[in-house]
């Protein structure tokens, strides 16, 4: 795979996530550094569980073999607001991790997606959802 936006994302020890156990951090909301872009890649820092459940992004990751093909050599395939962390692409394959807020989309071959309204699942415009959480 090569990298279209470079990235990774690092969890503190005081973020109580147990990389034996990944399934247990799956739609818990976390305080997370603004992402920044140093040394030729994109980090976001996972620093402690959130005092609240309102989060105001939501990390998702995307795959042509669920959600469709990205066009990502153009800025059209994402709204304003989403904020690419790493994408990585080999042909017409490709899986990324973004954050999205509530008003953000994601345009694929497949059509528009879009948070749910109670924040757990992309969805397509259309109604077609896919769990995030």
């Amino acid at each position: 795979m090569c990298w279209a936006f470079p990235g990774q994302i690092r969890f503190n020890l005081t973020s109580n996530i147990d990389p034996d156990r990944p399934l247990r951090s799956i739609g818990r909301t976390f305080e997370c550094s603004e992402p920044n872009f140093f040394d030729g890649r994109m980090h976001l820092l996972i620093r402690l569980p959130a005092r609240c459940d309102a989060p105001d992004r939501f990390l998702v990751t995307l795959n042509e073999r669920v959600h469709g093909r990205i066009s990502f050599a153009t800025s059209a395939w994402r709204s304003g607001g989403v904020e690419p962390i790493s994408v990585s692409v080999r042909g017409a394959r490709y899986e990324a991790m973004v954050l999205i807020g509530a008003a953000d989309w994601v345009e694929t071959e497949f059509g528009r997606w879009i948070l749910s309204a109670d924040g757990r699942r992309i969805e397509l415009e259309t109604g077609t959802t896919e769990r995030i959480a």
